[in-house]
This record gives structure tokens, C-alpha cells and sequence, in this order.
């Protein structure tokens, strides 16, 4: 694998003096997980604030590319524990942004003023998937007197129930869908197998992919992130241990196995022609076990891999592609962009 790490910085995530402070303890704005409007003009940005470490305020921000100016920062209704944010959404037509968070909230927020629009309770602390779909937003929900999770499609923009279907996922790993929104890929409880459902039938297709058996079923093993690939032929899982499997949809068989981690994959996402993975993860890039964002571009006979960014200590919550040749990463305390290593075509 060759190294290269440059990078443009959109987003510091801000650090100041706390409210009442003597000592000039900091505020600081923790950055969980960024998207970009699907024109890559806007950054929406989900973050917590701490003050003194001892509670989090979840906030959703907006911010103008290239200006780097922020629009504006909403806070979330924050228990007094802690509050974070797990998944992010902009709307189909880029008007509203959407978040999933840790106290089971869906919210929808107005893109250009930050006015909290809408709140729905779902009671998922991290959704099995979160995407638009035809039809509506694909979530899933649990239901706190019976406590049945449920794959659910509500309506857009009304947010009202359309179809509930019973579900047993593993709510470690964020699933998403293929292109053309009706193919849902989910790890199901055992943390180690993943359901695809056909949103055309509302039901699972028969059979499931299977993480290999010679890969021995600990916790090293759970699938810890998921990407289906927009053409749907395929999808990727990354393990607790490193390794990045990739399923062939048509036969339900692992077609490839790789091994450019060394620790539990964050992140995993294909980029429009299905034809490059880029999957962000903890050690196993260089003798420093550094952690590292690594582009593998399927063609020919086998996978290459190539790094294409690295930090030590901080690996990346979240991988987005703006275009063939840039990513769009977020990690701890800052968003950025980097090379994919790709061509524009």
C-alpha cells in the first residue's frame, strides 16, 4: 500500500473557555458524524459540546462550502447524561437535515434557519438503517412497552407511519440501501449475518450472508459497519478485527476477504460506480499501527488497496464520497477532504 495524506480542513470543531470558569477549563465540541447536501455546497455536521467533561449537548450544525461560515448550530434536548449524534441525513431536495441520536430522537431540522421542524421518538439508540427511500425515511424503531424493534417506513415529510415490519438487528452496525432504494442491507442480532431486504415486498429474501465460519465467532468477529453498493451486486461488512469482507448479492458467497486493518473497521462506504470501497479503521496501517482511511479499487483479477489518510489515535467516524476523486472525512474535532487516489472520469 502506498501513503500519501493531504488533506483540506472544512469544520474545526471550536474550542472556549467554559461559561463561569476561573481556570479557563475548555468547552469543546466533539465532531460525531458529517454529510454533505448532495451538490456539496452545504456541510451538516452532527457534534456534542462538553463542559468539563461531565455532560454532552448534542448540536446539529450547518456550514457554507467553500466559506467555511457556519449558518447556524441548534441544540438538541439533552438528557442529563449525555446526548450524541449517530446518523445524519439531508433531505431528497436538500431543504432539511435529518439526525438520528443517542436518547432515541428523530429530528428534522430546516436547512436554512436550523428551526427544529419536527421530533419523532423512535427509541433506537443507533438505527439498524437510516436512509431515504422512495416513499419516505427507512428507519428502524422499538416499541418500549413490548420492546420489538421494527423496521419501519414513514412518510416524508409528515414523518407518519406507512409500514412496520418485526425486526432482530444488531444495532452496532448502520445499515444503508442500494440506489435505487429497494434493497436494505442489515446485520441481524447475531452481529455475524446480514439480511437483505426487498423494500418492493416488505419481507427478507431468503437466505442471508454469512461472515465465514473459519473466522471464529467472538466479539473480534461482529460486523461493526456495513455499505451496499449502489449498483446492489455487492455489499461490504467490516469485522471488530480488521478484515473487510465483501459479499457477492447474486450468490450470497464472500467473493473477496482484505486485510488492510488491523482493528475494528468504523466506517465503510462505495463510491457511485460501485467499482471503490474506501473504509476507515483503527491499526494495521504501517509498522506505527497508525489509523487510517484505505480506498480499494476492485477491477481485474484482484482488489488494490492504497492509504489515503492516517492518524495516529484517531480514526475516522464517518466516509462519504463528494465525488470519484475526493472523500469527505470527519474525526473527533475536525471535517476534511482528501485525495481518493482516484481519476475523475
Amino acid at each position: 500500500m502506498l501513503w500519501t495524506h493531504s488533506s483540506t480542513l472544512l469544520l474545526s470543531g471550536e474550542r472556549y473557555p467554559a461559561a463561569g470558569s476561573l481556570f479557563g477549563n475548555l468547552r469543546f465540541e466533539g465532531i460525531d458524524v458529517a454529510s454533505a447536501s448532495k451538490d456539496g455546497r452545504t456541510l451538516a455536521t452532527g457534534s456534542e459540546i462538553s463542559s468539563g467533561g461531565d455532560a454532552f449537548t448534542a448540536t446539529i450544525s450547518v456550514t457554507d462550502r467553500p466559506s467555511g461560515r457556519r449558518r447556524w448550530r441548534t441544540e438538541l434536548n439533552t438528557p442529563e447524561h449525555f446526548r450524541s449524534v449517530n446518523a445524519l441525513l439531508w433531505s431528497p431536495d436538500d431543504q432539511q437535515v435529518v439526525s438520528n441520536d443517542t436518547d432515541g430522537d428523530v429530528t428534522v431540522l430546516d436547512a436554512v434557519s436550523g428551526k427544529i421542524l419536527k421530533q419523532l421518538k423512535v427509541h433506537t439508540y443507533r438505527p439498524c438503517v437510516f436512509s431515504f427511500v422512495p416513499g419516505g425515511l427507512l428507519l428502524t424503531e422499538r416499541d418500549i412497552k413490548g420492546g420489538q424493534t421494527f423496521l419501519a417506513l414513514r412518510s416524508w415529510p409528515a414523518l407518519t407511519s406507512v409500514w412496520r415490519v418485526p425486526l432482530d438487528c444488531f444495532d452496532a452496525a448502520t445499515g444503508n440501501t442500494d440506489r435505487s432504494g429497494t434493497l436494505a442491507a442489515i446485520v441481524l442480532r447475531d452481529g455475524r449475518s446480514v439480511g437483505l431486504f426487498d423494500l418492493r415486498t416488505h419481507a427478507f429474501r431468503q437466505g442471508v450472508l454469512r461472515v465465514p465460519e473459519p473466522l471464529t465467532s467472538d466479539a473480534q468477529t461482529a460486523l461493526y459497519s456495513l455499505s451496499v453498493q449502489p449498483d446492489g451486486r455487492g455489499v461490504a461488512g467490516g469485522l471488530r478485527n480488521g478484515a473487510v469482507l465483501v459479499w457477492d448479492v447474486p450468490s450470497g458467497q464472500v467473493r473477496w476477504q482484505l486485510h488492510a486493518h488491523g482493528d475494528l473497521v468504523r466506517a465503510l462506504s462505495w463510491n457511485a460506480a460501485s467499482d471503490a470501497l474506501a473504509s476507515s479503521a483503527f491499526g494495521g496501517c504501517g509498522w506505527l499501527r497508525s489509523e487510517c482511511v484505505v480506498v480499494t479499487r476492485f477491477g481485474g483479477t484482484s482488489p488494490t488497496s492504497k492509504v489515503v489518510w492516517h492518524r495516529r489515535f484517531d480514526a475516522a467516524d464517518s466516509v462519504m464520497w463528494l465525488n470519484r476523486s475526493t472523500l469527505l472525512l470527519s474525526e473527533n474535532d475536525q471535517v476534511f477532504t482528501v485525495s481518493s487516489g482516484l481519476p475523475d472520469r
